[in-house]
C-alpha cells in the first residue's frame, strides 16, 4: 500500500484517495467475541452511492465517505461525505489494486440490518 501511495504522490499533488466500502452482516458466526470475529459476511461489491458522486462532480467509483488522505493537500472532510483537496491536487481514485485496501462497515452490528441475501461472501479476513 505504501509503495503505490509513495508512487503517486511523487507524480502529482496527491490529496485524497477514497477507499471502498463493504456492508458487512449477516448471519453472526458462532462467537462471543468483538464484531469483526462475529460479522464475517460481506457483499459482493462495494457499496455505490451515484447521488454522493454526481454532487461531487466524480464518477460513480464506490468511494463513499471512506478517505485516505494526505492532511496538508487536503481542504475539508467534515460533513462533505467526500474530502476535499486543496486547489491544484488532484484524486488518486484508482492508484491503489482493487481489493488492496477497503473499509469494513459493519451494518449489522445492532441488529439485521443488510440487506436481505447481500452479505453472503465469506470473509473472515479480520478475525484473528
Amino acid at each position: 500500500v505504501l509503495d503505490a501511495l509513495s508512487a503517486a504522490k511523487g507524480h502529482t499533488a496527491l490529496s485524497v484517495i477514497g477507499l471502498p466500502m463493504y456492508f458487512f452482516g449477516g448471519p453472526p458466526a458462532r462467537s462471543s467475541g468483538p464484531a469483526v470475529g462475529r460479522l464475517t459476511h460481506r457483499e459482493l461489491s462495494p457499496f455505490c452511492e451515484p447521488h454522493f458522486a454526481a454532487v461531487a462532480g466524480v464518477s460513480p467509483s464506490c468511494i463513499w465517505g471512506n478517505p485516505l488522505l494526505v492532511p496538508e493537500n487536503t481542504h475539508a472532510v467534515v460533513m462533505t461525505h467526500w474530502a476535499r483537496g486543496r486547489s491544484a491536487t488532484v484524486y488518486g481514485n484508482g492508484v491503489l489494486e482493487p481489493g488492496l485496501l477497503h473499509v469494513k462497515h459493519y451494518v449489522d452490528i445492532f441488529g439485521e440490518r443488510c440487506p436481505p441475501g447481500a452479505c453472503v461472501v465469506s470473509d473472515d479476513s479480520a478475525t484473528w
